[in-house]
């Protein structure tokens, strides 16, 4: 146990022995140190050899954690796969998320998942997903009022989130399970750490139907700030291991996105084939909050260049909050935008397939494109200080943005690059200006409005970039830098 977890507060030592029902909302953070009640993975791969290995860690070492994953495609929020994983205390889950014959499928031979009483293994892999990386839709081009059929890439990208649900003591798992299942099961005496716990006792202990069950006060807590951490590893098979391009990144953590556990009922299956934001969390209000802990004003993101050509590089802007806002949020912030790819019917229903966006007007959002030498091309009016030529751009960012102009393209990369033609050959960094964005999130609840607003953005900005060195691609992956938004109103708890 950390000394981090033996120094609580008087309120929290009070709710984990069970005197106090819950904490009250608490506005959600990003965790400084990597570990927290909520991870996301902000992008993930599948695609002919590239996949995605994810490892979730639970750094509790005395107490067993339920966690919930979901998959989801990054254009429109929309699940690929969820499932529940069981952590005992210390414990590490990995799945890898990848592409077989056009459908991107999620493995693990991890013991902590179990699905259906089925527990992973490398001799009996579970295997969930098998969503196209293509779907096909028909109907009116808005412009013509003919047939049009349109192919939408999904589920080949996107990203991934780690919801914890609840915090159980191991003692009490061993004790229901030798209550009423096998009265000759031994029983712990403490919650010692290393005491490895039966992954299937705590499946078979815990899951109530549907629903997590609750083993009683002090026994079934909330998972706790520090209590899962995350890592991804995207990768693309080569020949041997020398080839293998590796790119590596710590899931962000979040802290507070819920102060209460997550058992389900009924109404709110936890295990469920689709998973709201609303049913892993304690208060609505956290919607706005995490939007509020992830604004972000201006971006910097570095391009390389060798005098005669870019090379790939893609700055993936993830969005958790978007599918919430278009599903269910009662008024969308002022900076989001609906395309439908299609057709907008005249009674302005939302018809499937639509997709969500940012739109950035390049004239109160500057894009501005530097090289090495203090020269910039900005995207919208206005020059800057070397007095080169601007020009336009219309920039919709659904989930990345691209700029390189080469020909290197493969099915990693869309054709769509409007920052190409603003970066300079030499290679340089670019600077997304949005604090001319407007953010007004407003949510009812009892007839109580909780509203965040703040200039810029709610996102998570990671960019990948490629360089040729002596015919090999050196690949990375990293948060890009970033100046924190000001929030001028958050959610009331």
């Amino acid at each position: 146990m950390s000394l981090k977890k033996m120094i609580v507060s008087g309120a929290a030592a009070l709710a984990l022995m069970g005197t106090a029902v819950s904490a009250a909302p608490q506005p959600v953070v990003v965790e400084q140190d990597g570990t927290g009640d909520y991870l996301i993975a902000p992008v993930y791969y599948a695609i002919a050899n590239w996949s995605t290995e994810l490892k979730v860690v639970n750094t509790n070492t005395t107490r067993a954690v339920a966690a919930k994953v979901v998959v989801r495609d990054s254009k429109s929020c929309d699940e690929l796969v969820d499932f529940v994983i069981y952590l005992t205390p210390g414990d590490v889950w990995t799945g890898t998320l990848y592409e077989e014959n056009g459908k991107v499928y999620l493995k693990s031979t991890d013991d902590s998942m179990i699905i259906g009483g089925q527990v992973a293994s490398p001799s009996n892999p579970i295997v969930v997903g098998g969503k196209s990386l293509t779907e096909t839709y028909t109907g009116k081009d808005p412009a013509t009022v003919q047939d049009k059929t349109v192919i939408k890439n999904v589920y080949w990208h996107g990203y991934v989130e780690i919801f914890g649900l609840a915090n159980y003591s191991p003692k009490a798992i061993e004790q229901w399970y030798h209550d009423n299942v096998d009265n000759q099961y031994p029983v712990r005496a403490t919650d010692d750490a290393c005491d490895p716990l039966d992954k299937l006792v705590m499946y078979k202990t815990i899951k109530n139907g549907d629903n997590l069950r609750d083993l009683g006060a002090g026994n079934t807590t909330d998972v706790s700030n520090d209590d899962l951490m995350g890592k991804e590893t995207i990768y693309a098979e080569a020949a041997d291991v020398n080839g293998r391009r590796t790119m590596m990144l710590n899931m962000m953590a979040f802290g507070n996105m819920s102060n209460q556990a997550q058992l389900g009922s009924a109404g709110n299956p936890i295990y469920g084939t689709q998973t709201s934001l609303l049913s892993v969390v304690d208060n609505i209000g956290k919607v706005a909050s995490l939007d509020a802990a992830l604004a972000k004003d201006d971006i910097y993101v570095m391009y390389e260049g060798d005098g005669s050509a870019l090379y790939p590089i893609r700055a993936h802007f993830t969005v958790p909050t978007k599918k919430y806002w278009f599903s269910d949020g009662a008024s969308m912030p002022a900076a989001y935008t609906l395309t439908n790819i299609i057709n907008t019917p005249a009674n302005t229903t939302i018809d499937l397939p639509f997709e969500y966006h940012y739109d950035i007007n390049t004239d109160t959002t500057p894009v501005v494109a530097r090289d090495n030498k203090e020269h910039c091309n900005k995207c919208g009016g206005g020059t800057e200080v070397s007095g080169t030529t601007p020009q336009d751009c219309t920039i919709k960012i659904h989930e990345e943005v691209h700029f390189f102009e080469d020909a290197k393209r493969t099915s990693l990369y869309d054709s769509s690059d409007p920052i190409a033609k603003l970066a300079f050959a030499e290679g340089g960094w670019l600077e997304f200006n949005l604090s001319g964005i407007s953010y007004d999130g407003k949510m009812n609840e009892n007839n109580n409005d909780n509203n965040v607003s703040f200039k810029g953005m709610p996102i998570i900005p990671t960019t990948f970039y490629a360089k040729d060195v002596q015919g090999i691609y050196l690949n990375n992956w990293l948060y890009n830098q970033y100046h924190k938004a000001t929030v001028t109103t958050t959610p009331n708890f």
